[in-house]
């Protein structure tokens, strides 16, 4: 495959049997410009179910001439299924679509095309939208941020960060010195998860001079089983979000004390006791807290690590 002139869709995997032929059938039906090849390498992520085999018979039915490659990644979390995926593509530019993802067919075309107006793009992200397994939730205009979901921002352009599900990074990024050191947050180990890792790779992206766009027409559906829209869920993910937000506290331009992000604790909370206009998310008063607690106890058991690794990005 010419790497001047291709993409290459990373589909990382964890369990995703009864999941990825849906995905498959959008991949499949999806656009590229003419001056592009296109090649889908699907990671399997430690599943102990049939994910591999059911890709592999389904992407058959498709006889397309585009390979679908399977990689199989013992070591389990979504950053290091990312990096085997990376290891394998050819692309110019690569992109992780999730197993629950449904790229709209001109997703890459016009992420593309948008990219033709900035300088020394490095990162694409676009908008997801839910699809869900029964009804939409009263409260999912307050909690789709945390879903991967919803409009990151009024217009298309340049942005801090984008969703990692379905982000188009350029390939030569990850030759970068910002990238030759090991990733913070390892995201998604099986079932427990720790948020993040698509906000580090734009901030090393950031400071290796790379620019970072969003495009609000490069569209995907993002499959929301009901399962994931209990008040549990919610807890449990915005648990790994607070402790993906400390350990990216290396990015900062400085670090905050723990005695100071003590301080921000209590105060926080007297806003979220007192302050009728605080966003709960749909959540109870004492499960914030708890989860700003659980937050900060693993900011206080990390500080040093966090201090470590900012004194480690300095030297690039």
């Amino acid at each position: 495959m010419d790497n001047k002139k291709s993409i290459s869709i990373i589909i990382c995997c964890y369990n995703s049997s009864a999941r990825i032929e849906k995905t498959l059938d959008y991949i499949h039906l999806v656009n590229i410009p003419n001056e592009y090849s296109l090649e889908v390498i699907l990671v399997d992520n430690a599943s102990t179910d049939s994910t591999a085999l059911v890709a592999e018979n389904k992407w058959k039915t498709f006889n397309s001439h585009i390979d679908l490659t399977i990689v199989h990644q013992p070591i389990p979390g979504l950053s290091f299924a990312r990096s085997i995926g990376i290891e394998k593509a050819t692309g110019e530019w690569v992109m992780f679509c999730d197993d629950d993802n449904y790229l709209s067919s001109n997703y890459i075309v016009n992420a593309l095309n948008l990219a033709n107006s900035y300088s020394n793009v490095g990162i694409i992200g676009g908008q997801g939208i839910a699809e869900f397994e029964g009804n939409e939730p009263k409260n999912w205009k307050d909690i789709e941020c945390w879903y991967a979901c919803g409009n990151l921002q009024p217009n298309s352009g340049e942005i801090d960060a984008v969703n990692g599900a379905c982000m188009m990074i350029k390939r030569q990024i990850f030759s970068e010195p910002h990238f030759q050191i090991p990733f913070f947050l390892t995201d998604r180990l099986g079932n427990d998860l720790i948020s993040g890792g698509d906000l580090e790779i734009c901030k090393r992206a950031k400071l290796a001079g790379y620019t970072v766009i969003y495009s609000q027409e490069s569209t995907y559906g993002h499959f929301m089983p009901t399962a994931r829209l209990t008040n549990e869920y919610l807890m449990k993910l915005l648990l790994g979000i607070g402790k993906g937000f400390m350990l990216l506290r290396s990015y900062d331009k400085k670090i905050i004390s723990p005695l100071k992000e003590g301080l921000r604790f209590i105060y926080g909370i007297l806003r979220l006791f007192f302050l009728k206009s605080v966003n709960t998310w749909g959540l109870k008063k004492a499960e914030i807290l708890l989860i700003r607690y659980n937050s900060l106890i693993f900011y206080f058991k990390c500080y040093k690590q966090i201090v470590a690794n900012k004194n480690l990005l300095k030297k690039l």
